[in-house]
């Protein structure tokens, strides 16, 4: 399988959209207490508006002009006070991979060229937030990731 990373274009907007909304959808159908079902997950102008942020990084799976997979992470400056150190950090928002190309290698494509921006960028770390019935996406982080924190909730 020939995969290619690249960074997202205006006209990939449908492809995109396609693959955002197959991940919030399945966080919608996991957590309906805090997402919405939604039919697209972003305007063109919307999408278009999200692409060109300085501080997010986008990189996109292409096999044959189809996107298969997508990343995409925050850059997280923290500034040293009295209590905390400054750090750089990547926060990285999400991975998705379209279902038919699951267990192809294609999230550890994405995560391993994140890795060598945030070793390239001079960053500290790479951190995430995972919902707990996100299996799939546990299983690959667990393969790079150490546990340090654990988030409750506590309904009313």
């Amino acid at each position: 399988m020939d995969i290619k990373l690249v960074t997202p274009k205006a006209e990939d907007y449908r492809k995109v959209d396609k693959l955002l909304l197959q991940l919030h959808n399945k966080h919608a159908s996991d957590y309906p207490t805090f997402y919405n079902e939604l039919d697209n997950f972003n305007s063109q102008k919307e999408y278009n508006e999200f692409i060109k942020q300085e501080c997010r990084i986008i990189i996109l799976a292409e096999q044959s002009e189809e996107v298969v997979g997508l990343l995409w992470a925050e850059v997280k400056e923290k500034f040293q006070n009295r209590y905390m150190k400054a750090r750089k950090e990547l926060w990285l928002e999400g991975i998705v991979v379209n279902d038919c190309y699951r267990n192809l290698g294609i999230g550890k494509l994405l995560m391993e060229e994140l890795i060598d921006i945030g070793k390239k960028g001079d960053f500290d770390s790479i951190e995430l937030m995972v919902w707990n019935k996100n299996n799939e996406a546990i299983n690959l982080y667990k393969k790079y990731f150490e546990k340090r924190a654990t988030i409750m909730t506590y309904p009313l």
